[in-house]
């Protein structure tokens, strides 16, 4: 085990699907609270537009004022040798994640120190729908055939019937949020980044995997926004995720002519017939604000201005009554309430991902207010 300077380094890796960064930024600066940790953005080659835009973006976490090299530091690489942690965080600026995630995660890895390779969590999605690509067996020619062809041997590729409540020994898990060990990586080396962004994690984690190191998924919830736009299959998500497919393939499985060939022609009817799914859009909602009475007028306004529909929004203080009490009370299904927003700092991000979790309506759709930004962010638009 080699010595680092600090535990974490966490690297947010930006994609092509605009969102907005300040949930991922906020939910970072109060998971690294306390934790010996170094942040780095991978912003790709900058121009002065560019850089004047992270840092901007990068400045929502840090109000106080801007971040130096001792805060944020901008790479152009999606890891970089400069990363002095002993675990590096690969993460999506649409996600949102708890208080404790990251502590919860090093102590887990430092437990599977000598086996672990990487780890990833659960993943939400903006009805707090568990999101399969959480975890997923390695799509084998024999695994990949039966999922294309929809028989039983799919189960061997996604793993749907793992319980997702429980830590697992996983062959994939997703880019979104991924926890490598800075040992394994400099045994199996970085990614390949003349592969597309999801083929470089894909074919680094089949790299670990085949030098012995296990790959863990644990059951800590985060939220990821990003999950609900791929959800609805845009024929930009069908292609990224059959060319990523197909470049594995020709990569690790270049004799599998039979797969490669029913990979194309699944590709090509996919996005021949499978429509992108539009979210239903209501006539009327009816919202439920989790905020101190004092947010209320200001959120009713901003709702109202994001979501014509709403007709009525309903307080709940969390001043007043505990939020497990409010997840534990059946009442609150009965609401008929279509869209909660939960505004923070009134309450923490680990308890919007657990209300989330256990709201027992799955169809609510579920919307953020930053009181200090005065933004409101629905995962409906991600």
């Amino acid at each position: 085990m080699r010595m680092y300077d600090c535990k974490l380094s966490v690297i947010i890796v930006p994609h092509d699907r605009p969102c907005p960064p300040e949930p991922c930024l906020y939910s970072l600066r109060a998971a690294v609270d306390g934790l010996d940790a170094e942040i780095f953005f991978a912003s790709g080659p900058r121009t002065d537009a560019r850089r004047r835009a992270d840092t901007a973006a990068a400045a929502v976490a840090y109000p106080d004022r801007l971040p130096d090299e001792s805060d944020v530091q901008f790479v152009n690489r999606i890891i970089t040798t400069r990363c002095r942690g002993e675990y590096i965080l690969l993460l999506h600026p649409d996600t949102v994640i708890g208080e404790d995630s990251l502590r919860t995660l090093c102590c887990f890895m430092d437990e599977h120190a000598a086996e672990a390779g990487a780890a990833g969590v659960k993943m939400l999605d903006g009805n707090g729908l568990f999101l399969p690509e959480s975890m997923r067996g390695w799509p084998s020619p024999q695994a990949l055939r039966g999922r294309l062809c929809h028989t039983k041997q799919r189960l061997a590729c996604d793993l749907s019937g793992l319980d997702p409540d429980r830590p697992h020994r996983v062959d994939i898990v997703s880019d979104a949020f991924l926890l490598l060990n800075h040992d394994a990586l400099k045994k199996t080396g970085l990614p390949d980044e003349t592969l597309p962004k999801e083929s470089a994690v894909h074919d680094l984690l089949y790299r670990m995997s085949a030098a012995g190191y296990a790959l863990f998924y644990y059951p800590e919830r985060i939220l990821h926004c990003g999950g609900e736009a791929s959800r609805r299959g845009s024929g930009k998500h069908i292609r990224a995720f059959y060319d990523a497919l197909l470049l594995f393939y020709r990569t690790h499985y270049p004799t599998a002519r039979t797969t490669i060939f029913l990979i194309r022609l699944r590709r090509r009817h996919a996005l021949l017939f499978e429509k992108k799914r539009k979210p239903h859009r209501l006539k009327t909602r009816r919202l439920m604000a989790f905020c101190r009475e004092s947010s209320l007028e200001e959120i009713t306004r901003i709702a109202r201005q994001e979501i014509p529909e709403t007709s009525h929004v309903v307080l709940r203080d969390p001043a007043r009554r505990r939020l497990t009490e409010v997840i534990a009370d059946r009442r609150t299904k009965m609401q008929a309430c279509t869209d909660i927003v939960c505004c923070h700092p009134d309450i923490s991000f680990a308890q919007i991902l657990l209300l989330m979790e256990r709201m027992a309506e799955k169809t609510t759709a579920f919307h953020l207010y930053l009181a200090r930004t005065q933004q409101f962010i629905s995962c409906e638009t991600a």
